[in-house]
């Protein structure tokens, strides 16, 4: 068979790829562990991120998925120094395959032959006759699929350097149907508990530290009044924070639909058209942040401080609103 592709479909969550990854191969009973999950929002000090909780692991944890990963020592060992073979005899074995490329060498970025840039990438499938393999990643800030050249990701995975086993191993992701995932209200609720008032999360391991919740999102609200306009603080804003929260809205939308459509809360109007006005107010303000990315007008940075901080006001108040209708 000279091409074969694996399911995938257009994410509705994508601000950085292994949320793409995840959310363009889900299945329909894993929106119920989405839901129970993705409520809290850390700050990374060493990433220098705004990002879901567990960001790291998700693939990993995924019930939905089966997860497993080669050290490149045993990918040399069984294939050679053929990534074409690895992702051939995956694909015909029904698995993804998760690897870390340079993007220097991937002509579908911006990297290409412009600078070495380490980036995560999805191959869901190949076209021999073409010579070429499907992947799927954020190439222009959005995830899109797309054709790369054998050649390209030859070169861009094998360049990387072997120092840290994370940028060499392979990951081998599959569709798993054979889990069972039920609606937790009291997770629920202690994830929007722990949104608000920023309890942190007890990770086993900590690497590096963490803010969490709304005391993370205060970092966004440095007043244009008290930056030095001339630094690059003033003059860029990170979209993927500002897409994350919109991202987080939209699926608070679709987790109090669920949750009042399937009987698990009382149903109100009232809360989900605040939940609705609330996602488009945060989708108001990304397309704000990238209006000012191509248009530097000094009042920008004002109005999106201000339209943060009265969303931030607003989510704060609803919040409290969720919770005392799951009480009820």
């Amino acid at each position: 068979m000279s091409r074969k592709a694996l399911y995938l479909q257009e994410p509705e969550v994508s601000t950085y790829t292994p949320y793409g990854i995840l959310f363009s191969i889900i299945s329909e009973p894993l929106w119920r562990w989405v839901f129970n999950n993705f409520i809290q929002i850390r700050y990374a000090y060493l990433w220098e991120m705004f990002a879901f909780d567990n960001h790291h692991i998700l693939l990993k944890i995924c019930p939905g998925l089966s997860y497993n990963q080669l050290p490149r020592a045993i990918v040399i060992a069984k294939w050679g120094k053929s990534l074409k073979d690895v992702i051939i005899e995956s694909i015909d074995l029904g698995y993804y395959v998760h690897i870390f490329v340079d993007r220097y060498y991937i002509s579908l970025t911006d990297s290409y032959k412009n600078g070495h840039h380490m980036h995560e990438l999805l191959i869901y499938g190949y076209d021999l006759d073409k010579d070429m393999a499907l992947v799927a990643d954020n190439f222009v800030e959005q995830f899109i699929a797309a054709e790369c050249p054998f050649s390209e990701l030859e070169e861009g995975y094998w360049r990387v350097s072997d120092e840290y086993d994370f940028y060499t191993e392979i990951r081998f992701l599959k569709r798993n149907t054979d889990f069972e995932c039920h609606i937790d209200m009291a997770q629920i609720a202690a994830g929007m508990q722990n949104y608000l008032y920023s309890k942190p999360t007890f990770d086993m391991v900590v690497e590096q530290q963490f803010e969490f919740g709304f005391q993370a999102l205060q970092r966004l609200l440095t007043d244009p009044q008290d930056m030095d306009t001339s630094s690059s603080e003033y003059r860029k804003f990170d979209l993927r924070a500002y897409h994350l929260l919109y991202e987080h809205k939209l699926l608070m939308e679709k987790r109090l639909a669920y949750l009042m459509d399937h009987g698990h809360m009382l149903y109100d109007q009232q809360l989900l058209d605040t939940s609705t006005d609330l996602k488009q107010r945060y989708l108001s303000l990304r397309n704000l942040v990238i209006k000012y990315r191509f248009k530097e007008d000094e009042k920008l940075p004002r109005s999106i401080y201000a339209k943060l901080q009265d969303n931030l006001e607003r989510e704060e108040a609803f919040i409290l609103s969720c919770l005392e209708k799951m009480k009820a």
